[in-house]
C-alpha cells in the first residue's frame, strides 16, 4: 500500500554555472516515442533538445537538462512538460493540457545553467517519491518554449524511469564518488529489485563527466552505444504502456450512493494545497468527511463470480464504525504476483450508517486465480481489508497457474534464459493433482513433471509450445516459452531455414496446433500467418463487431501460446475485389488512402500492444506492384498516386518533419515502409514479388516454362533477365527503403492440379510443376536474392502433395491416402519437391513428366515405376531463402491445417521429419 504523499514533489532549478557535481548525464536516447508529435517546423528558428537525465543525491531527485536554441532571441519563456506514460497520450503533452495528469513547469533563473552562443541550457529537478512504484514509473518529458508572437514550440518527447537511469549509472560506475554510487543501490535499485546484486565502485570505467557544461555533447556521444540495450527495452515497454493507457481522466464509480465522478489531479508544488493519495495508476484527492471521527473501519470483501466468467463484482462492506471517503482496490494475478491498483474512487461519509463499496470488474477474460484486497481512506487514516481470491475461466479456458511464470499475469508466452528451472503448479479444482507435460520443440526446451512440479530444461534459443495437462480433470494449459541465446539475448527468427503455415483462429485450426505430442505426430512449426485484408473501409476491423483489434489481438495471443511466430499478410490496397484498375483507382482516391494509412497505423499499434516483444512478420500487399509493373507501361515514378497526400492531411505524417513522399507509386511504397519503421520498428516486413510481373515474351504457360519452349540455356537466360528487370522495378518503387527485412515470392494461389486436365496431363498445365520447373523457380529466386541482397521468404506455397506417395503416415502406419483432385483436395508438387518423397506417378504421361531432369539434378531419380525427389531444402537455402510459408491461397486450395487436415496429415508429418535435421543458415 502506498502512503498519502505528493505525486512528484517540488520542481526546483539547481544552479549549475560551471560544473556538474554529484551526478552524471545519461543520454537522452533512452526512448524516442514514435507517434504523431507536432514537431518543430523546418522553418522555425527556435529548436529544443533534451540533452540528458541526471541523478542528484543531494537534492534526491532526477534532473532533466535541456537546451533552447534561440538565434533570433524570440523565446520569452521555456520549461518542461511532464506526464505519466501509461495515462498520457502524445497529444496530451502540451502546455495547458486537457489531461489533468500532465503539467508544465516554467524554468526560472535558478534553473539556468549557462549560455553557449545563442543556445541556453536549463536544469529542472523532480524530487523523488521514495516508492518502488515511482522509481519504476515511465515518465514522459518534453521541452517547450513560448515565443514573442504567442506561439508555442515543442521538442520531442522522451520517456524514462528513475530506475533505468540509476541502473545505468550504477552498472557503469558513473557517479562521482563511492558514497553516491552506494546511494543508488541502497535507495533506488535495491528498493525496486530485492534481488539486485551489489557492485563495487570502479570509477576508472567512467567517462569524465564533471567538467564544464560544454562536455554535454561529448559525454552523450561517448555513452550512446553503451545504452543500446536500455534503449531497445524501454522503447518496447513504453509503447505498450502508451497503447494500453486509459483514454480519459474521469472515472465513473458506482457505490450505494448516487453515481459520482472522480477526476484525477496533478499540480506543481507551488500550487499544491491538498494532500493526495498516490498510487501506481491513480492520483486521487481524499475528501474531508463531515461525520467520521477516526480512521475507517475494516471492510469485508466478497465476490459474485460463481460462474467463473470474466465479469463479476467485488463488494466491500463496512458494517459499522467510521466510513471512508476514498478507496483503492488492489489485484494480483498468480499466487506470487505483484499487487496493482485495479480501481479507485471517492465515497460519501455517512457515519454511522453502514457503507458499501461496489466495484464492477468487466471483461477479465484471462483465466487464472486473482487475489484482491481493498484499502479505504479518510482524513484520519486508512485501513486494509483481508484478501479474497477469485477464480476466472470457463470450460474452454485453463485455470492452471504456474508460480513465477504467472506471478504478474497469466502469461501467453514466458521468456527465460537458458538453464534448468522448476516451477510449482497451482490448480484449485482438485486436491489430488497429477500433471503431464509435453514440449513442441525439445531443441529449445524439454519439459517434464518432477515431484509434481514443472521441470524445464531450456537449452537453445528459440520458441516452444508447452502443453500442460492435469490428468484427473483433463484441464489443459497452453503457453509458449521463448528462450534467449547463449549471450542472454532474444533472437528474432530461427537460425535455420524456417517453416510456416497459413492458419486461422478457427476451432479446427487451433485444435490442430494444440495437438502437441512426441515424435512425427507432433505439431511443431516456426511461423503461422493470416490475412489482414478487405480494405480499410469495411474490411478486417469490421469483422469482429465492436472489437476492431480482435483479429490481430487473438492471432498474436494464440500464436504466443503455441510457441509460434505470428505473421500477417497486410492486403488492403484492394478491398472486395482486386485488379490493376481497382488498385490504381484506390491509390488515387484521397479518402480511401486516408482510411488506408489510418488502418495501417491501427494495425501496427495493435501488433505492438499485444506482441509481448515477440517478432511479428508482415508480408505487404501481394500482387499490387505486380499489377503496376505488368499493366502501367511506365516506371514507378510515372504511376500517379494522388492518395499519398492523405498521409499528411490525416496527420499521420507531417510536412517538414517527415519525408515528403511524392504522389506516385514510389511514394505509396516508401510511405508505407516509413510508417511501419516509425510506428512499429520491431516488425519484420517485406514486399511480395509476383513471377508474372514481367510479361514481355513470356511463354503462355508461364515464366518457369521458358526452358521448355526456348531450349534449356536460352530459357534460363530469359528467366534470369526477367528476374533482374523485375527486381529493378520493385527496387525503383522503394521496397528496400526504411528498414525492410526481406523480399517475398509466391508461386500461385491454387494447387497445380486445380487446372482442368492438369492431374492427368501435367506437361500441358501451367502450375503442376516437375522438378525442372521448381529448379527454375529457385533460379529465379536466387537471381532476385542476389539483385536485391535481401533474404527471401517463400509465401503461399501450395500444400497438396503428389499422389501415390510411398511415405508411411505416423497416424496410421500405412501409406498416406491419395488426394481426390476435387475441391480443397488437389495435388501439387511443391511439398514433394521441397521435403522429398518417393511416389508412383501412375500413367506414362505423368511418369515421363515427373521423371524429367534437364537440370541433371542428383536429387531426382527413378526406378521402375517409382520417382524419387530428394529434399531441396538445402537448394532453397542456397537460393537465399530463409523461410518457406506454405498454405492455401484461396478457398478451393488444399489445406494442411484442420481437425483433421485435408491432406491426411502429409505436410505436417514431413515438417516434423525436417525438424529432426534442419538446414542451418550459417553454412
Amino acid at each position: 500500500m502506498l502512503e498519502c504523499n505528493k505525486f512528484i514533489g517540488s520542481l526546483k532549478g539547481f544552479s549549475m554555472k560551471k560544473r556538474i557535481n554529484s551526478f552524471v548525464i545519461v543520454c537522452l536516447l533512452i526512448v524516442q516515442v514514435f507517434a504523431n508529435i507536432q514537431m518543430v517546423d523546418a522553418k522555425e528558428n527556435v529548436s529544443l533538445e533534451i540533452v540528458g537525465f541526471q541523478i542528484s543525491t543531494k537534492a534526491e531527485g532526477h534532473r532533466t537538462v535541456y537546451k533552447v536554441a534561440d538565434p533570433n532571441n524570440e523565446v520569452t519563456e521555456s520549461g518542461l512538460v511532464f506526464g505519466l506514460a501509461f495515462r498520457t497520450s502524445d497529444e496530451d503533452m502540451v502546455v495547458n493540457s486537457p489531461n489533468k495528469l500532465v503539467f508544465a513547469a516554467k524554468s526560472t533563473e535558478k534553473g539556468f545553467a549557462k549560455s553557449e552562443g545563442t543556445d541556453k541550457y536549463y536544469i529542472m529537478t523532480l524530487k523523488f517519491l521514495a516508492k518502488k512504484e515511482y522509481f519504476n514509473a515511465q515518465i514522459h518529458t518534453r521541452a517547450y518554449a513560448k515565443k514573442k508572437d504567442g506561439s508555442v514550440v515543442y521538442g520531442k518527447i522522451s520517456t524514462s524511469s528513475v530506475y533505468e537511469i540509476a541502473n545505468y549509472l550504477y552498472t557503469n560506475s558513473l557517479m562521482s564518488s563511492e558514497e553516491k554510487h552506494n546511494y543508488l543501490y541502497d535507495n533506488i535499485l535495491k528498493l525496486v529489485n530485492n534481488n539486485y546484486v551489489r557492485r563495487s565502485y570502479e570509477p576508472s570505467n567512467a567517462e569524465s563527466t564533471e567538467g564544464q557544461i560544454t562536455e554535454y555533447n561529448t559525454t552523450t556521444k561517448n555513452i550512446t552505444e553503451q545504452i543500446t540495450t536500455i534503449q531497445n527495452t524501454t522503447k518496447q515497454q513504453t509503447t505498450k504502456e502508451q497503447t494500453t493507457k486509459e483514454e480519459t481522466t474521469t472515472i465513473e464509480l458506482t457505490t450505494k450512493h448516487p453515481t459520482t465522478k472522480l477526476e484525477t489531479t496533478q499540480t506543481t508544488t507551488e500550487n499544491y494545497a491538498t494532500e493526495v493519495l498516490t498510487t501506481e495508476q491513480t492520483i486521487i484527492e481524499i475528501p474531508v468527511g463531515t461525520k467520521a471521527t477516526g480512521a475507517p473501519a475494516k471492510p469485508l470483501l466478497n465476490h459474485d463470480n460463481w460462474d467463473k466468467d470474466g465479469n463479476y463484482t467485488i463488494t466491500g462492506n463496512i458494517w459499522y464504525g467510521n466510513n471512508a471517503t476514498a478507496y483503492e482496490l488492489y489485484v494480483k494475478k498468480g499466487k506470487s504476483g505483484n499487487y496493482k491498483v485495479a480501481k479507485s474512487g471517492i465515497l460519501t461519509d455517512d457515519t454511522p450508517e453502514a457503507q458499501q463499496i461496489v466495484v464492477d470488474i468487466e471483461n477479465n477474460n484471462v483465466p487464472g486465480t486473482y487475489w484482491y484486497y481493498m484499502v479505504v481512506y479518510n482524513q484520519y487514516g486508512n485501513t486494509r481489508s483481508d484478501e479474497i481470491s477469485v477464480d476466472v475461466g470457463g470450460s474452454n479456458a485453463s485455470k492452471i497457474v504456474i508460480e513465477i511464470i504467472d506471478d504478474d499475469e497469466i502469461v501467453n508466452q514466458y521468456i527465460t534464459s537458458q538453464g534448468t528451472f522448476d516451477y510449482s503448479i497451482d490448480f484449485t479444482e482438485t486436491d489430488n493433482c497429477s500433471f503431464e507435460v509435453v514440449s513442441s520443440n525439445t531443441d529449445v526446451a524439454e519439459a517434464s513433471i518432477v515431484n509434481n512440479q514443472l521441470h524445464l530444461v531450456a537449452r537453445g534459443s528459440g520458441r516452444t509450445g508447452i502443453k500442460l495437462i492435469e490428468t484427473t480433470t483433463g484441464e489443459t494449459r497452453y503457453f509458449g516459452v521463448r528462450v534467449k541465446d547463449s549471450n542472454n539475448k532474444l533472437t528474432k527468427l530461427p537460425d535455420y531455414l524456417a517453416l510456416g503455415q497459413v492458419s486461422e483462429d478457427s476451432t479446427g485450426d487451433l485444435a490442430f496446433w494444440k495437438g502437441i505430442s512426441n515424435g512425427d505426430t507432433n505439431k511443431r512449426t516456426d511461423i503461422r500467418y493470416i490475412y489482414i485484408n478487405g480494405g480499410p473501409l469495411s474490411g478486417w476491423q469490421s469483422w469482429s463487431g465492436d472489437d476492431p483489434e480482435k483479429r490481430v489481438k487473438s492471432y498474436i495471443t494464440e500464436s504466443l501460446k503455441l510457441g509460434i511466430i505470428p505473421y500477417f499478410v497486410y492486403y488492403n490496397i484492394p478491398d472486395g475485389s482486386e485488379s490493376y484498375d481497382v488498385d490504381l483507382t484506390h491509390i488515387n482516391d484521397s479518402e480511401y488512402m486516408e482510411a488506408y494509412y489510418k488502418d495501417l497505423v491501427f494495425f501496427l499499434q495493435t501488433c505492438d500492444k499485444y506482441d509481448n516483444d515477440e517478432t511479428v512478420g508482415i508480408v505487404l500487399e501481394p500482387d499490387f506492384i505486380g499489377y503496376m509493373m505488368q499493366n502501367s507501361g511506365t516506371r514507378p515514378w510515372g504511376v500517379t498516386a494522388k492518395g499519398v497526400s492523405a498521409a499528411y492531411t490525416s496527420g499521420i505524417l507531417i510536412h517538414g518533419v517527415d519525408p515528403d513522399f511524392p504522389n506516385t507509386l514510389e511514394g505509396v511504397v516508401k510511405s508505407i515502409n516509413y510508417i511501419i519503421n516509425k510506428v512499429y520498428p520491431s516488425a519484420q516486413f517485406g514486399w511480395q514479388f509476383n513471377t508474372w510481373s514481367y510479361s514481355n515474351g513470356v511463354p503462355s504457360q508461364g515464366l518457369m516454362h521458358a526452358t521448355e519452349t526456348m531450349g534449356f540455356d536460352n530459357g534460363l537466360n530469359f528467366i534470369r533477365n526477367a528476374a533482374e528487370i523485375t527486381a529493378d522495378y520493385y527496387m525503383d518503387c522503394g521496397i528496400l527503403d526504411y528498414g525492410a527485412d526481406f523480399i517475398s515470392i509466391d508461386k500461385y494461389g491454387l494447387d497445380g492440379a486445380y487446372q482442368t486436365g492438369a492431374a492427368s496431363n501435367p506437361k500441358d498445365s501451367n502450375w503442376l510443376w516437375n522438378a525442372d520447373l521448381w529448379n527454375n523457380y529457385l533460379y529465379y529466386t536466387k537471381t532476385l536474392h542476389q539483385k536485391t541482397n535481401m533474404p527471401v521468404t517463400l509465401w503461399q506455397i501450395p500444400v497438396g502433395h503428389l499422389n501415390h506417395s510411398l511415405s508411411v503416415s505416423p497416424y496410421t502406419n500405412s501409406v498416406f491416402n491419395d488426394l481426390t483432385n476435387q475441391e480443397q483436395n488437389y495435388e501439387d508438387s511443391a511439398p514433394t519437391y521441397f521435403f522429398g518423397d518417393s511416389f508412383k506417378p501412375g500413367s506414362s504421361a505423368r511418369f515421363d513428366y515427373f521423371k524429367t531432369n534437364a537440370w541433371n539434378d542428383p536429387k531426382v531419380t527413378y526406378n521402375g515405376d517409382t520417382v524419387t525427389y530428394g529434399s531441396h531444402m538445402q537448394d532453397a537455402k542456397d537460393a537465399g531463402v530463409t523461410c518457406i510459408l506454405f498454405g492455401a491461397g484461396v478457398g478451393s486450395s488444399t489445406d494442411a491445417v484442420g481437425d483433421p487436415p485435408g491432406d491426411d496429415y502429409w505436410w505436417i508429418s514431413k515438417a516434423q521429419q525436417y525438424y529432426s535435421n534442419v538446414i542451418p543458415l550459417s553454412n
